[in-house]
């Protein structure tokens, strides 16, 4: 549809389209019924020729999308000359024609109201006055003289001029309120404009924050590692044993904080595009949080005399990343180093709670203002009383929540009642068979197992064949579809990728759009080096993955946390 466009210059604006369309709808409408009822509204001086005039104007305009474009130079002129027939001409050659009549009084008056409306005061101003002497000078040329009933004239006259002036005021009342509303709609968006800019301004200042302590925190272990290295090459045999180990170790401790800090960036784009793909194990977390004790006691205090705590009651196994959990215990150790002052104290605690272990890293620091007690882990922020000169990326605590999210747990930050902050996580935890409700034990889960090789399918029947589970195989995907639409029962299945007669993503997607076998959880085995299709594989649900080659510890660690262990 071709765009409205106003191409004459004027300086009398033109109201909105659909202004101009309801006017000329009503136009049309009124003027053809007058065509047609005049009579029987006793209309005196009926010229119908004035109202076919007015409602061919009037269709004009409404019909004016549809003409060439090259008539948009002329629609301001035509609006205006539209408007100012059809109600002060006509009304006033009306009213002269019958200077008595009630009826034409009213329209005329009506008519002032409505021209006011639909134009601005100035308009109405030069326009209301010209469109009424012409239709004198019009009455006057067709009549030959101006004898009408002077004293019903007069009378009247006196009516229409007050009601001219109402209808003047009003024009530019609206007029005034149109600005005022304007102006009120330009100050809310210059409201919202300065917001936008602050919050840019912030953005800015952060982005350059973030570059300037990235810089600092690349460059610090760089000049660490390198300027002592070269020391070490030109002083080498002038050094003692104990002064080599020393710069050995600072050599060690400022790689590893390089080595941290490009693991953060490069798992941050992981997870932002879901791509973090875990590689689970069965281990035990307590002794976990003991080794990062160990390592953050010999390569992060800096000669702080912090004192660091661990609590624990016995051994608590998690099906888990081990890797990834590592690296989230050390941000959260390295945060509490940095801003528990010397002499303070770290304690951690870990602890089972139903099926899920809850850990709580503590420091005697300057503790976190309430509003920024879920800010602080979005990435590249810091809290505003943590926030130092002496570098930090914001990253630690955005890919620590990241990990244990991904690991089906829980991160969250609490300030202490006396001094500091507290950061928690849970994960679920593994409970053993033995541990599991004693009906479930009576009846073995259903395993199905499906691989085109018969090695594997023999492996794995062998490593879980001192287990407690039921054990079903199949070679290849389709008679493994065949036999659950034959209604086997199976409690889980494990399936390959690369299968001859079905890919294993393929078999995947009839199992997921199935109602009666949606539920069955999956877990991915394969040997595949493709962390795409391991992705697809994820989002068409599979539960968990377990890479080829794998031990009996890893098939049955997992097989028995999703199948023993309750949901979280």
């Amino acid at each position: 549809m071709k765009k409205f466009l106003i191409e004459e210059k004027s300086f009398l604006p033109i109201p909105s389209r659909r202004t101009i369309e309801i006017f000329s709808f009503f136009s049309i409408f009124n003027y053809i019924f007058l065509y047609f009822n005049s009579d029987s509204l006793l209309l005196e001086h009926n010229n119908n020729t004035y109202r076919i005039i007015a409602a061919a104007l009037a269709a004009i305009l409404l019909l004016s999308k549809k003409l060439p474009s090259s008539f948009n130079r002329f629609i301001n002129s035509l609006w205006y000359i539209t408007i100012c027939y059809s109600i002060p001409f006509f009304g006033s050659l009306m009213l002269l024609e019958n200077p008595s009549s009630f009826i034409w009084q009213s329209n005329n008056i009506i008519g002032l109201f409505w021209f006011g409306l639909i134009t601005d005061w100035v308009a109405f101003v030069v326009l209301l006055p010209t469109s009424i002497v012409s239709a004198i000078i019009y009455f006057w040329i067709l009549h030959g003289n101006l004898d009408v009933e002077l004293g019903n004239f007069q009378g009247m006259l006196g009516h229409y001029c007050f009601a001219m002036m109402i209808a003047l005021i009003f024009s530019r009342n609206k007029e005034l309120v149109a600005k005022a509303l304007k102006i009120e709609e330009l100050s809310g968006l210059n409201k919202k404009l300065e917001s936008q800019s602050k919050e840019l301004t912030r953005a800015l200042a952060a982005k350059m924050e973030f570059l300037n302590n990235i810089s600092h925190e690349i460059r610090t272990p760089i000049q660490g590692f390198c300027g002592i290295a070269a020391g070490l090459q030109d002083h080498w045999q002038s050094l003692s044993e104990e002064e080599k180990i020393g710069y050995i170790e600072q050599i060690v401790k400022n790689s590893t904080r390089l080595s941290s800090l490009v693991g953060n960036l490069l798992d941050l784009s992981k997870t932002s595009e879901g791509k973090m793909i875990l590689d689970k194990e069965n281990f035990d977390l307590a002794a976990q949080v003991e080794l990062m004790i160990d390592e953050v006691k010999s390569m992060y205090l800096a000669g702080k005399a912090i004192n660091i705590s661990f609590t624990c009651s016995k051994q608590m196994l998690v099906l888990a990343d081990r890797e990834r959990i590592a690296q989230a215990l050390r941000n959260l150790f390295v945060n509490a180093v940095k801003f528990t002052p010397s002499g303070g104290e770290i304690k951690a605690s870990l602890s089972k709670q139903g099926a899920m272990l809850h850990f709580v890293i503590s420091d005697n620091g300057v503790g976190l203002p309430p509003e920024e007690l879920e800010a602080i882990f979005l990435p590249f922020l810091q809290s505003s009383r943590t926030k130092t000169k002496a570098g930090g990326t914001g990253l630690g605590l955005a890919i620590s929540r990241e990990i244990i999210e991904a690991h089906g747990g829980k991160v969250w930050a609490e300030n202490n009642a006396d001094q500091g902050a507290s950061f928690h996580f849970t994960l679920p935890g593994i409970i053993h068979q033995s541990d599991a409700d004693p009906a479930a034990r009576e009846k073995p889960k259903v395993i199905l197992a499906i691989d085109d090789e018969e090695t594997c399918l023999a492996t794995i029947e062998l490593l879980l064949k001192t287990s407690d589970f039921q054990l079903i195989t199949t070679i290849g995907g389709l008679s493994a579809l065949e036999l659950l639409n034959k209604g086997t029962h199976v409690d889980l299945i494990l399936l390959d990728l690369m299968m001859p007669d079905i890919y294993g993503l393929d078999l995947l997607k009839k199992l997921k759009n199935n109602k009666s076998l949606r539920h069955i959880p999956v877990i991915l085995q394969s040997g595949t080096s493709d962390e795409n299709e391991v992705q697809k594989a994820f989002e068409l649900g599979v539960i968990d993955y377990i890479r080829k080659p794998f031990s009996k510890n890893i098939i049955i660690n997992k097989v028995t946390a999703h199948l023993l262990a309750p949901m979280p």
